[in-house]
């Protein structure tokens, strides 16, 4: 995936973040509440599961705050 966002400023402190990737051996999920599930029939699929490698998507993050941002597709 190509990077879109090459710098933003943290939403927090206002600093520079840093580029980088986010790394994951599954899919990335998001759901709009913490309840535990066996399944992700409901949940939105921000980054599919590739066969035989790892995910790595583009992100940017604030090691201050804490906080990380990424692109999905």
């Amino acid at each position: 995936m190509e990077r879109k966002v090459k710098s933003l400023n943290c939403p927090l402190c206002g600093k520079a973040m840093e580029e980088g990737y986010v790394h994951s051996r599954k899919q990335i999920l998001w759901s709009e509440d913490d309840k535990p599930r066996l399944f992700d029939f409901y949940d939105e699929n921000l980054v599919t599961m590739p066969i035989r490698r790892a995910n790595k998507v583009p992100g940017l993050r604030c090691k201050e705050c804490k906080i990380a941002l990424f692109e999905y597709e």
